[in-house]
């Protein structure tokens, strides 16, 4: 079983900001898409930030795409609770029907290894599902 991680644990960089997007989503030939995923995150530490968002006009640089923020559920702190890592947690769904032909999904991670922002965060069962 594969899954992405991300954490600033390690960098040495003040700032850690990573877009992690998904290939283009054509959404044309369905209706009533959902997106889900699973997160987990380990070593949690206060002010790390993973956040959820939809595009229509990526082509290769997060920094100039249009992007809006989803509200899906994230793993957090009060969900670890064995070790150091929390289970995958479901995102629940997330309505996207409002889109239409080719979309990105990205995740944003926000961290920094001098500020001790490091929390690592791990994504997994990422999936668009429609009729």
């Amino acid at each position: 079983n594969k899954y992405a991680v991300i954490s600033a644990f390690g960098s040495g960089e003040s700032s850690n900001i990573s877009w992690l997007v998904s290939p283009a989503i054509n959404l044309n030939a369905t209706t009533g898409e959902i997106l889900s995923f699973a997160t987990e995150v380990g070593f949690y530490r206060a002010g790390t930030v993973l956040e959820v968002y939809i595009s229509t006009d990526f082509a290769g640089d997060p920094s100039v795409a249009t992007w809006t923020q989803l509200n899906p559920r994230i793993a957090t702190n009060t969900d670890v609770i064995s070790g150091n890592f929390s289970p995958f947690i479901s995102s629940g769904p997330i309505d996207i029907s409002s889109y239409s032909g080719d979309v990105f999904i990205a995740f944003k991670y926000i961290g920094s290894a001098t500020a001790n922002k490091t929390s690592t965060f791990e994504i997994d069962n990422f999936k668009v599902t429609g009729l």
